[in-house]
């Protein structure tokens, strides 16, 4: 497709390898073209000091190389070795920028730097000092950006909804990569990787979330989960607070509270919080659920069944109701009960269940509804 002359400079845009082993370099020529030359006739010029970089804020980052000589004084060269021309000299103490890199025949290294006045030319390597200098910038998001990132976040939480934590995280993923500040989608990704049983995840999610809103009741709820799960109590406990604090009738910050006080063996607390939780919201299953099971651990099997049964009826779909209603019934010695509850949790997908009918060998019929 044609030919290129010794010195005509290019960029190199990708490397392969041919059927033998040879590197090959795809390039791109001054007037846009593209072409594939044989590497071991390419000297490669590093011309990328100079970098663009997103941080965790969404700001960018424009990072140069500045450099200082060491020595008293130092001569400038026209091309990268010690037989070059030297074009000028410059002092200790006088800052350029080194805008590439490159080694003499001997392996040294030089530094193509830009001086003051606008020219180039090299410096050795060896009487060079460097340090970077950043200059951050925070663009505002452009509204086609903006607008995927909503898209890519709404789509998140469906997959979410739907039991499909790893595409919810994907697409969080997308978002984040749009617009690193947008903390729903940070919200729904530390969601997911609690889902999927990742806490230490998820609670770096939240953690973002935290830093960008410091009133977002909603990440002191999920937290504070998180540090449930993970047996963090102290931590989940001050997270739980707050976001009572924040909201006061918000019965999620309640009910996760009374998580934490069953995970740690505070049984009368559990049980007021759940009370607390139900008097904001007397339909809300999860607080129904959660006392049931207080009481199942403290015996009181028939105030555990009131509330189990309650909160099943509100959400047919809560396995864990149902399996902690089948333990129940086992407990209380009406194995007829606890079979039927069981095989119900498990085609709802409860492990726990599953497990158990696989142990008695009974089948739990995967497409009855």
């Amino acid at each position: 497709m044609g030919y290129i002359n010794k010195g005509t400079p290019f960029t190199i845009i990708g490397e392969d390898k041919d059927n033998k082993g040879s590197k090959w370099y795809k390039v791109r020529l001054a007037n846009g073209t593209t072409a594939w030359i044989r590497g071991s006739i390419v000297q490669v010029i590093k011309q990328n000091v100079q970098v663009n970089t997103v941080n965790t804020m969404g700001s960018r980052q424009h990072e140069t190389l500045i450099g200082k000589i060491t020595t008293y004084a130092a001569n400038l060269r026209v091309r990268p070795s010690p037989d070059s021309n030297a074009m000028g000299y410059i002092n200790k103490g006088t800052p350029f920028t080194i805008i590439g890199e490159d080694k003499d025949n001997k392996g040294s290294k030089w530094y193509k730097v830009r001086l003051g006045n606008g020219n180039t030319a090299w410096i050795r390597g060896s009487i060079v000092t460097v340090t970077k200098h950043i200059t951050t910038i925070k663009p505002a998001v452009d509204k086609r950006d903006s607008d995927h990132v909503r898209a890519y976040t709404g789509r998140a939480s469906v997959y979410l909804k739907n039991g499909k934590p790893e595409k919810a995280i994907d697409d969080c993923d997308k978002s984040i990569m749009l617009n690193p500040r947008y903390t729903r989608a940070y919200n729904y990704r530390g969601l997911s990787y609690m889902n999927l049983g990742n806490y230490k995840k998820s609670i770096e999610d939240f953690n973002k979330v935290k830093e960008l809103e410091p009133k977002n009741v909603a990440v002191y709820i999920n937290r504070g989960f998180a540090y449930t799960e993970v047996e963090d109590f102290q931590k989940a406990k001050e997270d739980l607070d707050y976001a009572i604090s924040l909201e006061p009738k918000n019965e999620f910050a309640y009910s996760n509270r009374g998580r934490l006080y069953v995970r740690s063996g505070d049984f009368q607390k559990a049980i007021k919080d759940y009370e607390r939780a139900l008097l904001i919201n007397p339909r809300f299953a999860i607080a129904h659920a959660g006392k049931g099971v207080v009481y199942a651990v403290l015996k009181d099997y028939q105030k555990a069944l009131k509330d189990l049964t309650v909160a099943i009826d509100l959400d047919p779909k809560n396995s864990d109701a149902m399996y902690s209603r089948g333990t129940v019934y086992l407990n209380m010695g009406d194995e007829e009960k606890a079979l039927e509850n069981y095989k119900v949790a498990a085609r709802l997908g409860d492990k726990d269940a599953r497990d158990y009918l696989r142990m008695r060998d009974i089948s739990w019929d995967e497409n009855k509804n």
